[in-house]
């Protein structure tokens, strides 16, 4: 019995042991607490006790029992300091093309204000290694590390690296990309990226020397980024001035001289090469990475830049030539996969484009239902006329550009809101996509607010330049054989197939048209020119120079401002049908479609289709086209399909349309109130439509005249934009008046009356004004 008592006894002191135990490693403290570090300092307890609040023992060790164990040298988060506050997303960028350092991807770090890391990948396993490597080159631990959960982010290795910072990390929801910065810095860096190669011809496989490059620019340009203040990235990260000496002497891509060593005495030890980036983490500071002819990278720091007088020497052209044909031999975008070499035998055939669609960076998101729309049956939203509007919102001290995508809807499916013509009644809400993805619900009001103040009287809206960055031209541009006038010494003056690349302030970019953008920016455009050597092209000569010779007297008189002519009251208006049906299929609406139909069904009583073919005897041909405009109150997209009557010379009758003085509307208004009469008005709809012209003119029907494109028509009514169009309007309208028993007045000849009797037989006389269509009548 007694020895029962003490098993039961040993087992009760056995689970009591346990317990304690357990409880020992969780409520362990502190090896340094103020009394420790007091006393092996020598300082007092309330010294030790602040000095521990405003420090951090993150490398302390306990050591609960003796061990003859190695213990880890690896302290990243000891070495680094922990960037409080600061938050790096990451990607992964893919590439269509394997580079001549066998890099297929690269990992892309950013703080999301500019500040990028750019991490060539040979494959996107290898996406964990940059982890270290961007500690290194920030010189901190950021406290937050934002991914997606593709599976090189989530890996076991990723994992690691990231517990040993000691950092928080987040993954992004699904389906939500706008939630990582590093998308948009993607999208950024393969601008650069395609524009670099393009403008330099530098062969695609570089693409990897090249993204280093470009990020590089992104992270010591100052971006009018109001977070930065001013700033660069890289100081706004770092708390110093960068020196951006080693970036700016030399171009991506240039034809540059480095000094060979190695070359013995037959052998010039200046050599051709081009220059393809800066060796960072090699020699000194000024150390570039050169690619001569044997498409093997070098990095020297004797490199010299081409002068002007060797460039146009016929050897140094004919020594440039050989180098790019080697280069071109080697590692152009012509090499076919059967061509082996001994120094480069990876690289495989280069594809059209450096990168994959967008979707390699991209999350899709899921399809919508196929329910039908529940306000589809509301012919207010039916026609809904926001819908594909852009405003300007202030978010967060930042301005930023949203598209009214859709309206909002509540838990049953159904819109949000009733229409009301005025928009302080209207209580619609509408989903607002910004760049970065996210939605918000902005009210009627709000949007209506945004839109009627950010246009003129006329709803153009203006774009304040932040730079140009890029040009290009097509086959149309003048050459430089012609850009003389023939037979005299003029220079031609046109602009002709030149188009810029402007970055507006709201974040924004365009290809525009070079006549058009150097009207609104002309010593900008200037400076440009002059600064990307293409001052000489026959668009540029003829008036640059004098430009640039008065910019301070241009500065202080031009408007610093463009009229953008993309869009009205914030909407997209379209160039041609084709344009129109595009954005309709872009915003998933008919509005532009119905406004195309809608115009062709009035002006078709202005037509004659020839079935035939045949063209008419004495009859010239012109062209017709499509305008597009935006209503002001209700946002109604309108169609007006016009002559173009500057091909035609002008008729021997005469064009000209009087209208009613402005004198004869006071008077006509003043009588009216003073006899308290009712002014009735009328709009005439396609008022021109109903006069028959005398200009003998013909087109070839286009996309807009539907089953009769590519027919011969001939326009036997009044079409606008036809010279004598006004005039036999005019015309029309003072015969109907006249058949009507209206005479025109001796005073105005735009003010008809006639005399009537009223029913009760009192004699009256009833007025008309011809160019608005009013009627009164008067005892």
């Amino acid at each position: 019995m007694m020895e029962q008592k003490d098993t039961q006894t040993g087992d009760l002191f056995d689970n009591l042991e346990r317990r304690v135990f357990a409880m020992s490693l969780v409520d362990k403290e502190s090896v340094v607490t103020k009394e420790v570090l007091a006393r092996r300092w020598g300082i007092s307890l309330d010294t030790a006790h602040r000095t521990l609040r405003a420090t951090t023992q993150r490398g302390v060790r306990a050591f609960l029992n003796p061990t003859d164990r190695r213990l880890s040298t690896r302290l990243p988060h000891l070495a680094f300091p922990m960037l409080r506050d600061r938050k790096m997303y990451t990607d992964t960028l893919f590439a269509k093309v394997k580079s001549i350092r066998s890099n297929v991807c690269a990992q892309d770090w950013t703080d999301g204000n500019g500040y990028t890391l750019f991490y060539p990948l040979r494959s996107k396993e290898e996406a964990y290694t940059t982890i270290s490597r961007m500690v290194h080159d920030m010189r901190g631990i950021p406290e937050v590390i934002v991914s997606d959960n593709s599976g090189e982010q989530s890996s076991s290795k990723w994992m690691s690296e990231i517990r040993v910072l000691r950092s928080r990390h987040h993954y992004t929801e699904p389906f939500s990309p706008w939630q990582n910065r590093a998308e948009r810095d993607i999208q950024e860096l393969k601008r650069g990226i395609k524009r670099a190669t393009r403008r330099g011809r530098s062969p695609k496989r570089l693409w990897d020397y090249c993204g280093q490059w470009v990020a590089a620019i992104r992270r010591l340009t100052a971006h009018d980024n109001p977070v930065l203040d001013g700033l660069t990235a890289e100081e706004f990260v770092h708390a110093r001035t960068p020196d951006i000496s080693a970036y700016s002497m030399f171009d991506w891509y240039e034809p540059v001289w480095f000094i060979n060593p190695a070359a013995d005495a037959a052998q010039s030890r200046r050599v051709l090469g081009r220059w393809i980036g800066v060796a960072e983490n090699v020699g000194s500071s000024l150390t570039y990475f050169i690619l001569p002819k044997s498409c093997t990278p070098v990095a020297r720091s004797s490199v010299f830049p081409v002068t002007q007088e060797e460039r146009l020497s016929a050897d140094f052209q004919q020594e440039l030539g050989l180098l790019d044909a080697a280069i071109e031999q080697k590692i152009g975008d012509s090499r076919s996969d059967n061509a082996v070499f001994n120094d480069l035998p990876e690289i495989p055939e280069v594809p059209l484009d450096i990168f994959d669609g967008e979707e390699q960076t991209t999350l899709p998101l899921e399809e919508e239902s196929q329910m039908p729309e529940a306000d589809d049956i509301f012919s207010p939203e039916l026609f809904d006329q926001y819908l594909t509007a852009q405003i300007l919102l202030d978010r967060g001290g930042e301005t930023q550009l949203g598209t009214v995508k859709r309206r909002k809807r509540n838990d049953n499916g159904n819109p949000v809101g009733i229409s009301n013509p005025n928009p302080l009644l209207d209580t619609r809400e509408y989903e607002v996509e910004f760049p970065d993805g996210s939605i918000d619900v902005l009210s009627t009001n709000t949007i209506a607010e945004n839109l009627y103040s950010q246009v003129d009287q006329e709803g153009n809206s203006y774009a304040v330049l932040a730079g140009i960055v890029d040009h290009r031209k097509d086959n149309s541009a003048v050459h430089s054989d012609d850009a003389r006038v023939p037979g005299t010494n003029k220079l031609r003056r046109t602009t002709k197939g030149w188009q810029l690349l402007t970055e507006w302030k709201d974040g924004t970019s365009d290809w525009l048209p070079l006549a058009d953008l150097k009207e609104s920016y002309p010593v900008q455009v200037a400076e440009y020119a002059v600064n990307n050597k293409i001052a000489t092209e026959p668009a540029f000569a003829w008036w640059v120079p004098h430009v640039l010779k008065k910019r301070d007297r241009i500065i202080k008189t031009v408007k610093k401002r463009y009229w953008k002519r993309t869009h009205k009251y914030g909407i997209e208006l379209p160039h041609s049908v084709q344009d129109a049906l595009d954005i309709d299929a872009r915003t998933n609406t008919d509005f532009w479609r119905n406004a195309i139909e809608k115009e062709m069904n009035n002006v078709r009583i202005a037509f004659k289709v020839c079935e035939d073919g045949v063209i008419p005897v004495m009859h010239k041909e012109i062209l017709c086209h499509l305008i597009f405009d935006i209503k002001s109150d209700t946002l109604q997209r309108k169609a007006r399909l016009v002559a173009g009557g500057h091909m035609t010379e002008p008729p021997k009758d005469s064009t000209y349309w009087s209208v009613v003085s402005r004198d004869s509307v006071r008077l006509f208004f003043l009588i009216a109130a003073l006899n308290d009469m009712d002014v009735l008005a009328c709009d005439i709809q396609n008022a021109y439509l109903n006069a028959p012209t005398k200009e003998k003119v013909w087109f070839r029907g286009g996309k807009e005249m539907g089953p009769d494109e590519g027919k011969v028509i001939v326009i036997v009514r009044a079409l606008y934009g036809l010279k004598s169009s006004g005039a036999r309007f005019r015309d029309h309208l003072a015969q109907t008046l006249r058949d009507a028993g209206f005479t025109g007045c001796k005073a105005d000849p735009d003010v008809w009356l006639r005399p009537a009797v009223k029913v009760t037989g009192e004699k009256v006389y009833e007025y008309a004004l011809c160019s608005s269509m009013m009627f009164f009548s008067k005892a």
